[in-house]
């Protein structure tokens, strides 16, 4: 697995993703609307289902410490 402080890229279409930890980038985990966006659809997309509570909490807090 990248580490998620690192810049990484979409397998699909290319496109550049920021460091997802906030550590490296302030602007991540600072907006509800984003983060519940993001969590909705990366838990479809990985599991075929939405995340639980603490699954989303988990992801979070693990993201929180990198």
């Amino acid at each position: 697995m990248d580490s998620p402080a690192l810049t990484g890229r979409h397998q699909k279409t290319g496109k550049v993703i920021e460091a997802m930890a906030p550590s490296v980038n302030s602007a991540r985990l600072t907006e509800l609307k984003k983060m519940k966006k993001w969590l909705l659809r990366n838990c479809k997309w990985t599991f075929g289902r939405e995340c639980t509570a603490q699954e989303k909490g988990d992801v979070l807090v693990w993201l929180r410490e990198q």
